[in-house]
């Protein structure tokens, strides 16, 4: 595009061209000093933010099936009988995180585990309960942070 500009440009006679007049020579110069220095510093950004590595990632945690999906959980269930889910845990925060995982129904604690994962690791832990809860939350916490729940995920069961 500047190419085809600089064409156009030149087949206009000068007197016709458009001129922005910026006063002197020392004007010029001081503007296309400030202009030269922002490129630079627009490239050197742009540098940084590509071969930075990452400081905001996160972590999965997602609830799953026996089978791994990701829908279909055992939900109805008898009063007393098993259900089975897993829960996914995935390590992208670019260090080693150490989690608290606590399950909770009706704001009763279950269980609760710590466990600790390495960058990009990935942790899937099969968890068992006996109908009879309605309402079952997975809750992670991301130490030393234990107050405040940093991913969760529930499940409601119905007892037929």
């Amino acid at each position: 595009m500047v190419l085809m500009g600089y064409i156009r440009r030149r087949k206009v006679a000068d007197d016709e061209r458009f001129y922005v007049n910026f006063g002197g020579l020392k004007t010029r110069k001081i503007i296309t000093i400030i202009l030269i220095l922002s490129i630079i510093l627009a490239i050197l950004i742009a540098v940084y933010i590509i071969f930075k590595p990452s400081q905001n990632g996160s972590t999965e945690f997602n609830l799953l099936s026996p089978e791994g999906n990701a829908s279909i959980y055992p939900t109805n269930l008898t009063v007393g009988q098993n259900g089975t889910v897993v829960l996914s845990i995935v390590n992208n925060e670019s260090k080693t995180v150490n989690y608290h995982l606590v399950v909770t129904s009706n704001g009763v604690v279950i269980s609760e585990q710590d466990l600790t994962l390495t960058n990009s690791e990935k942790n899937e832990i099969p968890y068992t309960f006996t109908a009879g809860y309605k309402k079952i939350e997975f809750l992670l916490y991301k130490l030393p942070d234990n107050t405040n729940i940093y991913r969760s995920q529930y499940i409601y069961v119905d007892m037929v």
